[in-house]
């Protein structure tokens, strides 16, 4: 996609993020895992296309996995909740609360 010149720079931006893909159509284009095979942080990881502290991130914000083991299904459902698990201004990390 060619961002329109005529645009604020920001507004490129934001028509660049909106053309990508998001994560479960990302996840959905690879069939080599089913939805409800347990996996381990580092596989979570490699499926969601992030790095493993992405994971822990998650875990951190509220993402249950018992046993150390999750769900790409499970963890796709976290994220459309908690979009963005290592944004810095979250008032709901360690119990602190916005003014």
């Amino acid at each position: 996609m060619t961002p329109n010149p005529f645009k604020t720079p920001m507004e490129q931006r934001q028509e660049v993020a909106d053309s990508r893909m998001d994560d479960y159509d990302r996840w959905a284009a690879r069939p080599n895992v089913r939805a409800d095979e347990l996996l381990c942080v580092k596989n979570l990881a490699s499926e969601l296309r992030r790095a493993p502290s992405y994971v822990f991130a998650m875990k951190r914000r509220g993402f249950k996995m018992p046993g150390g083991r999750a769900t790409i299904s499970n963890a796709l459902k976290w994220l459309e909740k908690n979009p963005k698990p290592r944004a810095r201004n979250n008032t709901e990390r360690r119990g602190t609360q916005s003014s």
